[in-house]
């Protein structure tokens, strides 16, 4: 559910998923492309080791809400290896859907596409045996 990865700054990576837009990269390049500030940061006084959230307005999420990562602003700070993080921004429940809804469509194509191809031989063959 992940769009083609491109470049979004100078050691920034940018893929667009169905819950939001996520950027990948080194601290300084995060840093340096204003995505997130250093007080947001995992290991941050205050912050979570290895992961730590934030509502649209700034304030820390604490633990076992559920509903945050649905707000349009929403932003998830993780660690994903030594020295690379991973910055979720979430998108809102509206633009979620509409990316869903045409990750299905695509899908939907990309099946139908394939159950053409396979019964546009001369002998289409399901499961190993003629049709």
């Amino acid at each position: 559910m992940r769009e083609a990865i491109a470049e979004f700054a100078p050691g920034v990576t940018f893929a667009a998923t169905v819950w939001g837009d996520e950027y990948t990269g080194k601290v300084d390049a995060l840093l340096e492309a204003g995505l997130v500030q250093p007080h947001q940061l995992p290991g941050a006084p205050g912050n979570g080791r290895t992961m730590v959230s934030f509502y649209p307005d700034g304030r820390r999420v604490g633990k076992g809400n559920s509903t945050a990562c649905k707000q349009q602003g929403y932003l998830k700070v993780s660690r994903a290896s030594l020295g690379c993080v991973r910055v979720l921004k979430g998108v809102g429940t509206a633009e979620e859907k509409r990316r869903r809804d045409a990750y299905k469509d695509r899908l939907a194509q990309e099946e139908a596409k394939a159950f053409a191809l396979a019964h546009s031989w001369p002998f289409p063959v399901v499961y190993g045996r003629p049709v």
